[in-house]
């Protein structure tokens, strides 16, 4: 759907524990509405129904909810996606302040432009958390890096525009230590450019810290084969001046582990929006 340049996925085993207690067992999950989208490892209905779970988003920790039947909660939190577990999860508080701070914007900015990202333009950089990831003591910054947006339209995307969350140390002087990067491909969705957010970081049940990151691109555009909207008893394409606003959006929970950043296999979900020009929400 685009180019990227991302860290090589790693395989990582997660046991469940073996126990007569079935609340022993452990789990991450993608909660989107009232329905579970994604669950890591694989458990069925049966396992997960009459569990509780915690819910959070980029503004924390969203309360707790009971795995009421099959895939669903027993209430709604809302739209999501949300990072959820079994069991209570610490979730962050997330900012978005820009900083000025010429030592951030410095690091960031060189991680960015070596990643391809143009050199002609600025990078901006908002600070997202500060959060001990490994530990030790000193605090990591998380922060969101991109090349200036359209104020116009953020989707618009011109070559070598990029988007990053990055995780900087502060140990010896401020380094990037782990990124997870995307860079803009013109060839793909009609020359949207994708924006890229971090919807959630918590640390779970497990002590291991966990960032739901979500990639968004919007633009005008035909909907995917199998898929139509009629207007008028007619195909919406066929219909003179139709125009059709196309949101496609991919979000992926990145584990932490031994001072690494893995993509889950199992943790991700994929959709695709769509609306006609003035009926458009968001």
């Amino acid at each position: 759907m685009f180019k990227t340049c991302r860290l090589i996925p790693m395989v990582v085993g997660l046991a469940i524990p073996v126990a007569a207690n079935a609340d022993a067992l452990q789990a991450t999950l993608i909660v989107e509405g009232q329905e579970i989208s994604a669950v890591e490892p694989r458990l069925t209905a049966d396992e997960l129904r009459g569990k509780s779970i915690s819910l959070g988003d980029a503004t924390g920790d969203r309360g707790p909810a009971r795995i009421a039947d099959g895939w669903r909660l027993d209430r709604d939190p809302g739209r999501g996606p949300f990072l959820g577990y079994l069991g209570h999860g610490q979730f962050v508080r997330l900012g978005k302040t820009p900083t000025h701070d010429s030592r951030i914007v410095e690091v960031a900015s060189a991680e960015l432009h070596k990643q391809g990202a143009s050199k002609d333009r600025a990078i901006d950089v908002n600070m997202l958390a500060h959060v001990d990831l490994d530990a030790d003591g000193t605090e990591e910054l998380v922060v969101q890096a991109y090349t200036v947006r359209d104020p116009r339209d953020p989707y618009l995307g011109r070559p070598e525009d990029m988007d990053a969350i990055l995780v900087l140390t502060q140990k010896s002087r401020i380094k990037v230590w782990i990124f997870v990067t995307l860079l803009f491909d013109p060839t793909q969705n009609n020359g949207a450019r994708t924006l890229m957010e971090l919807l959630a970081l918590c640390k779970g049940p497990s002590g291991a810290w966990d960032l739901l990151v979500e990639e968004k691109s919007q633009y005008m555009g035909k909907l995917p084969p199998g898929i139509n909207i009629t207007v008028g008893g007619k195909s919406a394409e066929q219909v003179e001046g139709f125009k059709l606003r196309r949101t496609d959006s991919y979000a992926v929970v990145w584990h932490f582990s031994k001072g690494q950043f893995t993509q889950s296999d199992l943790l991700h979900a994929t959709h695709i929006y769509a609306c006609t020009i003035g009926d458009c929400k968001n």
